[in-house]
C-alpha cells in the first residue's frame, strides 16, 4: 500500500515528524502486532529512482474507522523536506479555493518516468464544498471538489497561501456502480492539532512570521508546500499459515466509501 505524507514542526529546523493518514499504514502497524509471523515495515522514501528513504517509528495510529491520522517519526531530523505551516480549519470558509499535494497513483501510472520525488508532487485544485462529519469514522472533515485518487490519501490540503487546512482521505463513489461522485473528503487540521498537543508535537501555525508568505506568488507558495510532502510505502508483509489455519480477516471498507491508499 502506498501513500503521501508530510512534515510538521517548526519551518527552518530539521523536519522529524511526519503526518499520513492511519489507512496508509494499517496493515504493517495492526498486523505486525496481531501476529507475531507477520513482518513488514513502513518507508518514507524522499527518492524512490535514487533508494533514498528511512523506516520510521508510528507515535500515534488511529485506525480508519476512528480518526485515520499516523504519526511517524524518524530516526534523525532531515532537511529533505520542509514543514508546512498549519491554518486553523475553523478558520477556513466554505467556497474557498484549496489545493491537494500528493501521488496519486492513476498519475504515476501514466508518467513516462517517476522518481517520486518533488519533481513528480501532482497538484488538484478545486473548493471547500462544506464542512461536515463523516458515517464512516469518527472525524471531522472537509467535503470538497478537489479531485483525490489512491495515492493521494495522506497528503496535504492547503490554501492560496500554502498554508495546510487538511490531511486527504477518501473519495465518493457510487455503491452500486462505482461511478466517483465528485465528492472528496480531508481531515480537518483541527483533528490534527488536537492529536499534536496531546503528543506534545511541535507545529507552527498561521501568524508564524513565514517569510515564504510575502515573497513568493501563491503559484511559489504552492511549489514550496510541495516540497514538503513525500512517498510513504508499506512494505510487504508475511505470514506462515498451517494446514488448516485460515488468513486473518481483513478490515471491510465502507461500501460508499472506497478510501484511498
Amino acid at each position: 500500500m502506498a501513500g503521501t505524507g508530510w512534515a510538521i514542526g517548526q519551518p527552518g529546523s530539521g523536519g522529524q515528524y511526519f503526518v499520513t493518514n492511519g489507512h496508509v499504514v494499517q496493515n504493517v502497524y495492526e498486523y505486525t502486532r496481531m501476529y507475531s509471523d507477520v513482518t513488514g515495515e513502513v518507508r518514507i522514501y524522499f527518492s524512490y529512482a535514487n533508494n533514498d528513504y528511512v523506516v520510521p517509528e508510528v507515535v500515534y495510529y488511529s485506525g480508519p474507522s476512528e480518526k485515520d491520522i499516523a504519526i511517524l517519526r524518524i530516526p534523525t531530523p532531515t532537511t529533505k523536506r520542509s514543514a508546512l505551516v498549519i491554518r486553523h480549519s475553523r478558520d477556513v470558509e466554505i467556497g474557498e479555493t484549496a489545493f491537494a499535494l500528493g501521488f496519486p497513483g492513476d498519475s504515476q501510472d501514466r508518467a513516462s518516468y517517476s522518481t517520486f520525488d518533488q519533481d513528480d508532487i501532482t497538484i488538484t485544485s478545486g473548493i471547500i464544498s462544506k464542512r461536515t462529519g463523516v458515517v464512516w469514522a469518527n472525524y471531522d472533515s472537509f467535503q470538497m471538489d478537489v479531485k483525490i485518487a489512491s495515492g493521494n490519501s495522506g497528503g496535504p490540503l492547503v490554501d492560496k497561501d500554502g498554508y495546510a487546512i487538511g490531511i486527504n482521505v477518501a473519495a465518493a463513489t457510487d455503491a452500486t456502480t462505482g461511478i466517483d461522485l465528485d465528492m472528496y473528503y480531508a481531515i480537518t487540521t483541527d483533528e490534527l492539532t488536537r492529536i499534536l498537543d496531546i503528543q506534545r508535537i511541535s507545529y507552527a501555525t498561521r501568524g508564524y512570521k513565514n517569510w515564504m508568505v510575502f515573497t513568493f506568488i501563491p503559484l511559489g507558495i504552492l511549489m514550496l508546500a510541495a516540497g514538503a510532502a513525500l512517498l510513504l510505502i508499506e512494505m510487504s508483509r508475511q505470514k506462515k499459515f498451517q494446514p488448516g489455519m485460515s488468513s486473518p480477516v481483513m478490515p471491510q471498507t465502507p461500501p460508499v466509501m472506497p478510501q484511498t491508499p
